[in-house]
């Protein structure tokens, strides 16, 4: 799609956001307040109406095709960006996590660091060096591919650091590995980042707040139905 496309794509969308929150707030406010015109002035001329019900009724027929425009143009704007903000609040919460579990948990410790080391492309200095005592410093946890609810594969960027008498030396190499956070962890880091995605972040109001300003007439007359 050119720029010219998108931008064409976009005023639209802007546009049926703006006619669906009107004729949802407007049908809103006559269902729950009962609303009844009997006559309107158009132009100086007074227009009487007979059956004011028939107002309602071209209400919830602007709101059906107005919620079906807004759908459409949502639909058509295809990715919203969630994903990537989605990845971004993860990636703090991820470091933290890799690094805590690596100070407490020694096996998961040793293992990474196993399969850090077997992408490091050491020189032979750090080959010296890897024979003194050595640490591992995380410098960054990045999600990898397609995250699910249950699930997050991820990989950290690592690098030696290497204990030589008073001084810490680092490897100017850096090394990876690849594991996952599953089950009741990943859900819990989905939850905690999708979160902050929606509060921090223009998404929700720009994108999901209008479904939910425009579900709540519905949702009023429904409930109307229900409680008779």
């Amino acid at each position: 799609m050119s720029h010219a496309d998108n931008d064409t794509l976009r005023n639209g969308f802007i546009r049926q956001r703006r006619n669906l929150i009107l004729i949802s707030l407007v049908l809103l406010f006559a269902e729950t307040s009962e609303l009844s015109i009997s006559k309107l002035n158009v132009f100086g001329n007074e227009l009487l109406i007979r059956n004011p019900v028939i107002i309602t009724v071209a209400l919830w027929v602007g709101w059906f095709y107005w919620s079906w425009r807004y759908y459409s143009y949502f639909h058509d704007l295809g990715e919203k960006g969630f994903g990537g903000r989605l990845r971004e609040k993860l990636k703090p919460m991820l470091r933290r996590w890799v690094k805590m579990r690596f100070a407490a948990d020694q096996s998961w410790r040793d293992e990474i660091a196993k399969a850090a080391r077997q992408s490091v492309a050491f020189d032979a200095i750090d080959k010296e060096l890897s024979q003194r005592p050595h640490s591992w410093e995380i410098l960054e946890v990045t999600p990898l591919g397609q995250t699910q609810f249950r699930e997050i594969p991820m990989q950290a960027r690592m690098r030696l650091l290497f204990d030589q008498g008073d001084a810490t030396v680092i490897s100017p190499n850096e090394g990876h590995a690849n594991f996952s956070s599953k089950g009741f962890n990943a859900m819990m880091f989905n939850i905690r980042a999708g979160l902050r995605v929606l509060i921090q972040t223009h998404i929700f109001s720009e994108y999901f707040l209008p479904f939910l300003i425009a579900s709540a007439p519905l949702l009023y007359r429904l409930y109307g139905w229900l409680t008779r």
